[in-house]
């Protein structure tokens, strides 16, 4: 749609979506309900429809009108007077548009009334009937028609058009570009006259125009090309985001990108180097933080369950310390196909987490509250690794909240369902140890 030059045209950087940049619905209309002669037209007259809004039709444009019935003595010009989409009216707007249209006739020596019929806005059984009862479609120059191109277009009505320089004026070019229908498309005004006159004269050609048009319309109604142009745009600027992040992690710790691997930490809280194990604590390894939480600055936003901001099989290692526990049991599939997404062929998930038969043999010997060991968070009990820490959730922290739980077994099971193989899982304290390859 738009012309070679069009990045001139704007102070922001223009994305071209292909064809027409829309996915256009074929119009349904009712079926006509009014013939010629309601509308006042003759049936010895050859009709030609301009129903654009009325601020499109410029005054430099306005003798096109008169050189077509100059030549189609049997024309019938039909203007549908409206100054909004929803047919709202303007009567200055109206009275200086037939203004202007008397003093070009009476310029030309014709005599406006005996070819204009002025309409005034038509509700859908209306416009349709207008559609069906007319033979061509007059385009205005410079802002052309969208809505009513296509409407037309779907009514088979040949549409004269002659395209801007700017976008605004070749919306009708395009739609008839990607119907490959371009007969009726001029490339400056004297042609878009001779366009118009051999339609009115040439009722053969006006039909096989009209043919063409209905044979080719599955090329421009429901076109999804611009919608999949869409989706690559925003696919493309997700990844350009993720490679200036990469870029700003080498920048900070100086290693290329071919001499390191990297770990994806999920759920990484405040940074903190010392909180990675110490197989990722070297030179060999450049951390990816990704927390839910803004506050604590992540390089990612996001949650364990949704990591679409991280590309397919894009990291080494997933690291993910006392997170699962902190979603409900259906969405722990989710989240480990995730990690399984996310990391290489040949990469790794790393977990801890709780093990909840350790705890429960804690309360089950009555210490339900009493401290277990003192984290950086303060003293912690059974009591808070089996529902959240209690500090944490009385600040209004309810992601802190645990919701699931797991057993050696039942998280080994969880990684071998997600795909993950050479899965190992032991126990270590309180805590279990897992990981699993792809």
């Amino acid at each position: 749609m738009e012309p070679d030059n069009a990045q001139d045209h704007y102070t922001e950087k223009l994305v071209r979506l292909p064809n027409i940049g829309i996915c256009y619905p074929k119009p349904q209309l009712p079926e006509p309900n009014k013939t010629r002669a309601d509308f006042g037209f003759r049936e010895d007259r050859t009709v030609y429809l301009s129903c654009q809004l009325l601020f499109k039709y410029l005054p430099q444009h306005d003798y096109l009108f008169t050189e077509i019935v100059k030549r189609v003595p049997n024309a019938q010009l039909v203007f549908v007077l409206r100054s909004t989409t929803t047919n709202g009216t303007n009567p200055t707007l109206e009275r200086q548009f037939k203004q202007r249209l008397q003093k070009a006739f009476d310029q030309a020596g014709l005599r406006m009334e005996h070819y204009c019929i002025f309409l005034p806005g038509q509700d859908l059984s209306g416009y349709a009937s207008l559609l069906s009862c007319t033979d061509v479609f007059l385009d205005t120059l410079d802002f052309s028609g969208g809505h009513t191109t296509l409407e037309a277009i779907a009514y088979s009505l040949p549409v004269v058009c002659c395209p801007g320089e700017l976008m605004r004026g070749r919306q009708s070019y395009a739609a008839l570009t990607l119907l490959g229908v371009t007969d009726t498309i001029a490339q400056n005004e004297a042609e878009y006259i001779e366009i118009a006159v051999k339609l009115g004269q040439d009722p053969a050609w006006r039909r096989v125009i009209a043919q063409r048009m209905g044979a080719s319309q599955s090329r421009l109604f429901e076109d999804k090309t611009c919608v999949a142009g869409l989706e690559q745009f925003y696919r493309n600027v997700v990844q350009e985001k993720l490679n200036q992040q990469e870029l700003t992690l080498l920048t900070r710790t100086g290693v290329k990108t071919s001499d390191t691997k990297s770990v994806l930490h999920v759920g990484c809280g405040p940074y903190n180097p010392e909180a990675l194990p110490k197989m990722f604590q070297t030179q060999q390894w450049r951390e990816v933080r990704l927390d839910i939480n803004p506050a604590v600055r992540p390089d990612i936003l996001g949650s364990i369950t949704d990591l679409s901001a991280v590309p397919n099989e894009s990291v080494d290692a997933v690291y993910s310390s006392h997170n699962l526990e902190h979603i409900y049991a259906h969405e722990v599939p989710i989240a480990l196909a995730e990690f399984y997404r996310v990391v290489k062929p040949g990469g790794f998930a790393l977990i801890t987490l709780p093990d909840i038969q350790r705890v429960a043999e804690f309360v089950a010997q009555g210490q339900l509250e009493e401290p277990l060991y003192q984290s950086p968070a303060g003293p912690i009990s059974a009591i808070d690794i089996l529902y959240g820490l209690r500090t944490a959730l009385a600040e209004g922290n309810s992601f802190m909240a645990h919701r699931t739980a797991f057993t050696v077994e039942t998280l080994s099971q969880k990684l071998q369902q997600a795909g993950f193989t050479r899965v190992e899982a032991k126990e270590d304290g309180l805590n279990l140890w897992a990981w699993g390859y792809k």
